[in-house]
């Protein structure tokens, strides 16, 4: 009985056809695809998302770069001016981290480069309100700037130019060029 199932088992293979894996005619001419392989070190966490809305440019001095698409390195010549507002119809976002907003027509601007909240340009004298003896760090950025080794002394009045309030409920006084300070520690005089 045994050796009958065998048999049956060595005929069943014998009959049954071989599988090969199929050649791929098309792998000598193909081509690769450089956009998705420069986009495979960040993917996209979603396609480009159709919100639109208004940002501002954050950076002083020369301004935001704008891209031709979303990428560091398709940086044009040309910047957007500090403190100007765009209109954007469209933002990707990498699961690096990295956002992107598309201005249209092959602009593009990095989020790090906007204020991320809204920019008055209201001005005034503020008083330092801190403790006595003690000063306030003046930052060269409104948002995760970088402490400038300036301090303002508790009781010390200062011109502002600039005002944003951020997203995350944060006011920050510009004090003059890329100089910030939180207004948590400040008392406006007008």
């Amino acid at each position: 009985m045994k050796k009958n199932i065998a048999l049956i088992a060595a005929a069943l293979l014998a009959a049954s056809p071989v599988i090969a894996p199929a050649m791929n005619t098309m792998a000598a001419t193909a081509k690769p695809d450089t956009a998705a392989a420069a986009n495979a070190a960040f993917p996209h966490a979603g396609a480009e998302s159709l919100e639109n809305g208004v940002v501002t440019v954050a950076i002083i001095g020369k301004g935001a770069p704008v891209y031709s698409t979303y990428k560091d390195s398709a940086k044009t010549s040309r910047y957007l001016p500090y403190g100007s507002s765009w209109k954007y119809r469209g933002v990707v976002k990498y699961t690096d981290g990295s956002t992107w907003f598309d201005l249209g027509g092959n602009q593009w601007v990095k989020y790090g480069d906007l204020i991320h909240g809204t920019l008055s340009k209201q001005s005034g004298t503020l008083k330092i309100n801190y403790v006595p003896g003690y000063a306030i760090a003046v930052w060269n950025n409104y948002e995760y700037g970088q402490f400038t080794g300036k301090r303002l002394k508790h009781g010390t009045s200062w011109k502002y130019f600039k005002i944003v309030y951020a997203d995350n409920g944060k006011v920050m006084y510009n004090v003059g060029g890329n100089q910030w300070i939180d207004g948590h520690y400040v008392k406006v005089m007008k």
